[in-house]
């Protein structure tokens, strides 16, 4: 992929916003795909209006960050659900390096752990 810093591809990408604007639509930077002005939210200090990401994106981004924060702050552990307890798992073990996340599948301790890749 071109460095977005890279004359050229500013000039490539601004070609196809002003493409897209023509034609009533807005390239979300996240996922690349020309969507109407109503896929994305307000964002008052762009010069458009509007943020750089569509509403879905930013969805994907916020809604399990969230969640995570949200479960942290449980004061009782045992109050949380069974799929709270899997969400929590899941992103514990997305952050452990492929070695340790092997180790920790096989642990005896942890036998109801699963492996979200699979």
């Amino acid at each position: 992929m071109r460095d977005p810093r890279d004359p050229v591809t500013r000039a490539i990408v601004a070609q196809l916003d002003e493409l897209a604007r023509s034609m009533g639509k807005k390239i979300c930077r996240r996922c690349g795909v020309a969507k109407p002005f109503g896929e994305f939210y307000a964002q008052p200090t762009t010069r458009d209006r509007l943020q750089s990401w569509c509403k879905a994106c930013q969805k994907n981004r916020t809604t399990p960050r969230y969640r995570l924060e949200r479960i942290r702050r449980t004061r009782d552990p045992e109050s949380l659900t069974p799929r709270d307890r899997q969400f929590l798992r899941d992103a514990v073990l997305a952050r452990l390096p492929a070695e340790l996340r092997a180790y920790a599948l096989t642990c005896a301790g942890h036998r109801e752990l699963e492996d979200p890749a699979t």
